[in-house]
């Protein structure tokens, strides 16, 4: 990795040259380039995971922006609406990041709490343990959740919310059961592909693109760390998933929210579901008219066509932000991060918190939302949210300070899970963790960050306990068997059919 990036800084640099970036906007988007990937680095790579999710940081503000403009010939400050400010922000933010990784590194690593995964029969049992705890848990919120409101809120819907989240993750174990365990059969294993279906049912229902995008991601990533990038099976599943997304999810998800696919009972937001989604995936006049209707505000890529990949370039959606707060001078001080603290304490002991951390709040200062709009939630990112809080020094300590704390306290539970491409391990555990952080550490608030502090292992734990104790009640696999007497053979000896 520390070799590359001299590489990917210079051509970062001549790519914002050639095609016009302002000079000095362009040395700081590359001053936050270069400490975004040594913070990967620093971090041990992005094999562990706090690497990973700084190589997420940068890629979805910066890189993939980055990559996007250039092919389509647009600066990369093009179509921002203060790109000086934005860019100061981003070169701050990312130095900020790279020093709280830096010093979460230097403070004594704790035990952890969460042990790596030794056993087929111990897979099995976190698949069963996770498959009923989220998607019972998702169930729950698509029948009783008759709002947007009563979705955000605490008590028995948050828990309910923390674990739903989840519902991508038990393709997982389903997975490495299938490896570990030596079925003849992987990416098409019977117990995989019945998860990954009710997954998929589950996030088309649930109207988000995450929900029913990441069950793919997660069937693919572990197809990837299995049989390596050279797979033309996972890659046909990657380039599928692409157009599903493109042409369908994307459309679908942005339209049926605001007509009828999160309001009123589980049978009337089923029937609006199943009707959005049909007509989107073969009536192309109507997906047509989809696209229109979602496609009305002016998006930072520069091209209609591309305003699906949005949340890929975050840097146009944290200048929104930005450029609102700094022309109005609306900075909000300590508010949104008071009413994250808030939601840290329990709904029985403070039954009027906060419904959220400021997402609504900041979209009212941008314009985003409307006047009488009080649940919507739009996204700009912690350092966004940052400089709208304490304009530029925020943006820069605040960094250093959340970062460390939060990746300090996922080693208080993990310990500090590492990607290994053999069937047993913790690999599992870090794949968990960048399901639940991919997404909301690079577009939610501080605010809404700082329950995870305590969340990310109290959501978890009572899941792992019951796979704990249902394990001891499944029989042995013959592997786990010859693994007591022998070394194991991570890969089988035999040919494994998709």
């Amino acid at each position: 990795m520390s070799k590359a990036i001299p590489i990917i800084v210079i051509a970062s640099w001549l790519m914002q040259m050639m095609t016009g970036t302002d000079a000095i906007n362009a040395a700081a988007f590359t001053f936050a380039i270069f400490f975004g990937l040594l913070a990967v680095h620093v971090a041990g790579g992005f094999k562990t995971i706090v690497g990973l999710l700084n190589l997420v940081l940068i890629s979805k503000f910066l890189l993939f922006a980055l990559v996007i403009k250039t092919v389509t010939w647009q600066a990369l400050d093009s179509h921002l609406k203060a790109p000086r400010a934005t860019a100061e922000v981003m070169a701050l933010g990312f130095l900020g990041l790279f020093i709280g990784t830096w010093l979460y590194r230097r403070f004594p690593r704790p035990p952890g709490m969460v042990a790596d995964v030794t056993t087929s029969r111990n897979y099995l049992a976190i698949t069963i343990s996770f498959l009923f705890f989220s998607l019972v848990s998702g169930v729950v919120k698509l029948i009783f959740a008759t709002s947007y409101i009563t979705d955000l809120r605490g008590g028995l819907w948050g828990l309910a919310q923390n674990l739903s989240t989840l519902s991508a993750f038990a393709v997982v174990p389903a997975m490495y059961y299938a490896w570990s365990s030596g079925a003849k059969r992987f990416l098409s294993h019977p117990l995989v592909l019945g998860i990954l279906s009710m997954e998929l049912a589950y996030g088309i229902a649930s109207t988000t693109k995450q929900s029913a995008m990441e069950p793919l991601a997660c069937y693919a990533g572990v197809g990837f760390i299995r049989y390596g990038l050279k797979s033309k099976a996972v890659w046909a599943l990657v380039a599928a998933g692409l157009v599903f997304y493109t042409a369908i999810l994307y459309p679908y998800s942005q339209y049926v929210r605001d007509h009828g696919g999160r309001d009123g009972d589980l049978a009337s937001r089923l029937e609006v579901i199943k009707e959005v989604f049909f007509s989107v995936s073969t009536n192309s006049d109507f997906r047509n008219m989809v696209e229109t209707t979602i496609s009305s505000r002016e998006t930072y890529l520069g091209k209609e066509s591309l305003e699906s990949y949005s949340r890929l370039a975050m840097v146009g959606e944290a200048d929104r932000l930005i450029a609102s707060t700094d022309a109005t001078q609306s900075y909000t001080g300590w508010q949104t991060i008071v009413m994250g603290l808030e939601l840290m304490v329990p709904s029985f002991i403070y039954p009027d918190k906060p419904l959220s951390a400021g997402g609504n709040l900041l979209a009212h200062i941008t314009g985003d939302v409307a006047d009488d709009d009080q649940t919507t939630q739009v996204s700009y990112g912690v350092m966004a949210g940052l400089f709208n809080s304490f304009a530029l020094p925020g943006v820069f300590w605040g960094s250093i300070l959340f970062f460390g704390l939060l990746y300090y306290s996922l080693q208080i539970w993990y310990r500090n899970p590492v990607l290994n491409f053999e069937p047993y391990g913790s690999s599992i555990w870090y794949i968990l963790l960048t399901i639940q952080f991919q997404h909301s550490l690079v577009e939610a608030p501080v605010g809404n960050l700082l329950p995870s502090l305590l969340t990310t292992g109290l959501t978890v734990a009572p899941v792992i306990l019951a796979a704990k104790f249902l394990a001891a009640y499944l029989p042995s696999t013959v592997s786990d068997r010859s693994r007591r007497t022998a070394p194991p053979v991570y890969l089988g000896a035999g040919p494994v059919r998709y």
